[in-house]
């Protein structure tokens, strides 16, 4: 290595020695280090020889190891330009990981028992076969009906969106049926996904009529196709907490005949990567969710009927509830439901409306997706029953990250008025808080699935996320199959993940393509270059993180398209500007 390693300043950073190439030595010597930093240095190694490998064109090695006749940087400057990654990494891993008894948790848990499932039968299938039933059950979020665990407040449809939409809003919500489409515009109408066994339909209905969120409605009433077929919805459960199961009305037969509002701008985690915070500021964060939100919004009378779901109520039923005996009758849902194709753009807008009566979420403050963060120091975001408030807090001088001790919380700071003033506009139109989620002035938050860390300076998916997702990569690269169900599963964490160092998206190269070949409900064999970008995916997964407390470059250059000889021009930015351009920036520009 020493006759062709270099260190003069011309060479690129890669290809590159590995920084630690103690841990290769027979011997190793490095065993004194603790389990985590041993996992943290391998995986810097690694890292080191996966992009030299990239950067050197991926070369075919066949059985043996290659060693390409160039100039490369010496271990030991490499090891000091990594330093502040082997930091990060050695945040990432856990004791868990090092001994490989990491496994996930939540909805991440399905897809690692189909992978496991799949370690074991394999080997059973020549190339591409045929899913097991049961794993693809796994895979899906759409559960089983338990009546007794259906999230239901006591008292539905309490507050009116007519009441808080301005008029031209309000005219068009009083009247939806405007918005359905003639049955020749009508996308294709499918079956409904009705997840409620006929025993367990029953005392799910009672319960229903009881809480006043679905009214008995004949069938003669209810809207028909020009072949005099029901648009019938259903409903199935997802997972809310340990004891309650959210349920989901499959509208899709309706949302077929109908357009969409487009209402409702949303914020995300993501805004935070364009936040930066000066040496003398930090975060803090305070939030309130809403409790069963959308039963809590009723739907005109005139629009009740489009939305029958399950099967003819029982007669028993009907009589209990005042129905007319031997009419058959539908449940219709008297309530905004989670599924409607205009639920969020109605639930959003009464959210904003409500909240702005008392002065808060105005547009100085609003945080949306796509749009330059507020000026202000306070920062306010509304997603569906989510409220969030940020306020950036300066203080008198500049602070340690490491040792810095918040000062207690000021009746004067805005984040303190406005929390008050959305408790008081909750109140005021009959919305109930969850008390149990709500946060008040918190340096470290949850922020619409981001984790924040206000003094640190940091935002991204939640590291148990990260760690997980990184289990599940590891795992599919290991079996080496798929189906293409998993494949979009463990993709769509990826790119929560990736959202907030953008760049990363790179590393999708061919992947997508790969999986719109994919037969839905198969196993296939992953190729090569498939495996290739999981495996890149998985060593970025540490560094996923957008940090705030960042420096601009004094000077901004600009060059032209020219692919040989561009043009190209440089001017000194004060930092004020530099903090306007880069608020105002896509956020594919970087620092």
């Amino acid at each position: 290595m020493l006759e062709r390693s270099s260190s003069e300043g011309s060479l690129s950073l890669f290809p590159a020695a590995l920084p630690f190439p103690e841990l290769l030595a027979e011997g190793d010597a490095s065993r004194v280090d603790e389990p985590n930093t041993l996992w943290a240095k391998s995986f810097i190694n690694m890292w080191i020889g996966w992009s030299n490998y990239v950067v050197l064109g991926c070369p075919d090695c066949g059985d043996s190891a290659c060693e390409p006749r160039v100039g490369y940087r010496q271990w030991k400057e490499v090891r000091t330009l990594v330093g502040s990654l082997l930091g990060e990494v050695t945040e990432f891993v856990s004791s868990e990981m090092c001994t490989e008894a990491l496994s996930c948790d939540g909805k991440r848990l399905s897809i690692e028992e189909a992978l496991d499932q799949l370690e074991v039968l394999h080997g059973d299938y020549g190339g591409l076969g045929i899913l097991p039933d049961e794993a693809i059950a796994r895979t899906t979020v759409a559960m089983r009906v338990v009546a007794d665990r259906v999230a239901i407040p006591d008292a539905a449809g309490t507050v009116s969106p007519l009441d808080w939409f301005p008029e031209e809003r309000a005219e068009i919500v009083s009247d939806l049926s405007q918005l359905r489409m003639p049955e020749t515009a009508w996308r294709r109408v499918p079956r409904a996904c009705h997840q409620v066994s006929v025993d367990e339909e029953a005392r799910l209905m009672r319960r229903l009529l009881q809480h006043n969120t679905v009214c008995l409605t004949p069938e003669s009433e209810l809207p028909v196709d020009s072949q005099g077929r029901l648009l019938t919805g259903g409903f199935f459960s997802v997972p809310k907490n340990s004891d309650e199961d959210r349920l989901i009305f499959d509208r899709r037969p309706e949302n077929a005949t109908m357009n969409r509002l487009q209402w409702a701008k949303f914020p995300s985690g993501a805004c935070f990567c364009k936040l930066r915070l000066r040496s003398n500021q930090y975060l803090r964060g305070s939030g309130d969710d809403l409790r069963n939100y959308y039963y809590a919004l009723a739907l005109p009378e005139n629009w009740v009927k489009y939305n029958s779901v399950g099967r003819c109520v029982s007669d028993e039923l009907v009589r209990e509830f005042g129905g007319e005996p031997g009419v058959a009758y539908r449940a219709t849902l008297r309530v905004l439901g989670m599924g409607d194709i205009n639920a969020c753009d109605i639930a959003q807008g009464v959210h904003e409306f409500v909240l702005q009566s008392n002065g808060v979420l105005m547009d100085e403050h609003r945080l949306e997706y796509g749009k330059p963060l507020p000026e202000s120091d306070l920062m306010e975001g509304a997603c569906l029953d989510d409220l969030l408030i940020v306020y950036r807090k300066t203080m008198e001088c500049d602070i340690n990250p490491e040792t810095f001790q918040p000062p207690p919380v000021s009746g004067d700071d805005w984040d303190a008025q406005h929390a008050i003033l959305a408790e008081q506009a909750y109140e005021k139109a009959g919305l109930q808080r969850a008390i149990h989620k709500s946060f008040r002035f918190q340096e470290k938050f949850k922020a619409w699935g981001a984790e924040i860390d206000g003094i640190q300076g940091r935002a991204g998916a939640p590291l148990h996320v990260r760690r997980q997702l990184w289990l599940l990569l590891m795992k599919t690269i290991k079996v080496g199959y798929s189906s293409k169900e998993l494949l979009q599963g463990i993709l769509g964490y990826i790119c929560f993940a990736f959202q907030y160092r953008r760049e990363f998206y790179a590393l999708q190269h061919h992947i997508y393509k790969f999986l719109e070949t994919m037969k839905e409900g198969c196993l296939q064999r992953l190729p090569p270059h498939v495996l290739d970008e999981l495996r890149a995916m998985s060593l970025h997964l540490p560094f996923c993180v957008w940090r705030m407390r960042r420096d601009f470059y004094p000077s901004l250059l600009s060059t032209d398209a020219t692919p040989s000889a561009a043009g190209a021009a440089r001017a000194r930015l004060t930092e004020d500007l530099a903090e306007k351009l880069w608020s105002h920036a896509k956020p594919e520009v970087k620092l």
